[in-house]
């Protein structure tokens, strides 16, 4: 279970913009302008509250190529219903091209739907700035949630992790002292089985003693009487003597 969670988090992380992988998405429904050389300068957005912000949001892109650096900012032309149109055809076109699944768990998908949120947001903050930050702070949120819901599963593996190991350590002494008590168990089988047999020969012993002991009494009560019968006699005789 903690294999498929991690897995399922993984492919769901809102903070990995860029993955190193077969199914890397490397473009972008977002409207950027055309490129151009990067001016010695930083343009000023002083005057221009919404194309700050939008540059804020969306910072202007950079490379370098052959020594040149250039540069691609967010469009910050009005919008319109064909902006939206042509934001859901590229979805569709770039779902297809990429061969995103339908169903089930798709990092692919989750960029082009992220980058699609993203084009909202910048067409509803040319159309209505204060509108435009909310969903901002929407996307903020679910970001939020989903690193929350990272922590916590990776703090979970962390716990499991550590209850395996002492779950293992103490199986090891449990398994020692289960083998302790199993020599213990087999000493003392041992031990009964003599003790029976002591017991056993020392009853046989006291049997035979008790028996000898009461043919000794019996004979000495046979001998006492023939002494009592023989004096008796002898009394009788002297009795008879002296009449």
């Amino acid at each position: 279970k903690l294999i498929l969670l991690d897995s399922l988090l993984q492919e769901m992380n809102v903070f990995d913009v860029e993955i190193e992988s077969a199914n890397t998405v490397h473009f972008s429904i977002v409207q950027y302008t055309k490129a151009v050389r990067k001016p010695d300068t930083e343009e000023d957005f002083s005057d221009n509250e919404e194309k700050q912000i939008l540059n804020d949001i969306f910072p202007p892109k950079e490379w370098e190529e052959e020594g040149v650096i250039w540069e691609s900012r967010i469009n910050s032309e009005p919008t319109g219903r064909s902006d939206v149109i042509q934001a859901r055809e590229a979805l569709n076109l770039k779902l297809k091209q990429q061969a995103a699944r339908d169903n089930g768990i798709c990092q692919v998908r989750r960029e082009l739907y992220a980058q699609c949120f993203e084009e909202l947001i910048r067409q509803t903050c040319l159309n209505c700035l204060e509108r435009g930050l909310l969903l901002l702070r929407v996307r903020d949120e679910f970001r939020l949630t989903m690193h929350a819901a990272q922590t916590l599963y990776e703090s979970s593996v962390a716990f499991g992790i550590r209850q395996a190991v002492k779950a293992e350590a103490g199986q090891d002494i449990l398994e020692k002292r289960m083998k302790e008590l199993e020599e213990d168990v087999a000493r003392l089988k041992v031990e009964k089985e003599e003790l029976k047999i002591t017991n056993a020969m020392k009853a046989a012993e006291a049997e035979e003693k008790l028996a000898a002991m009461k043919i000794k009494n019996q004979d000495e009560i046979k001998f006492f009487n023939r002494t009592s019968q023989q004096l008796k006699a002898q009394l009788e005789g002297i009795k008879n003597l002296k009449e």
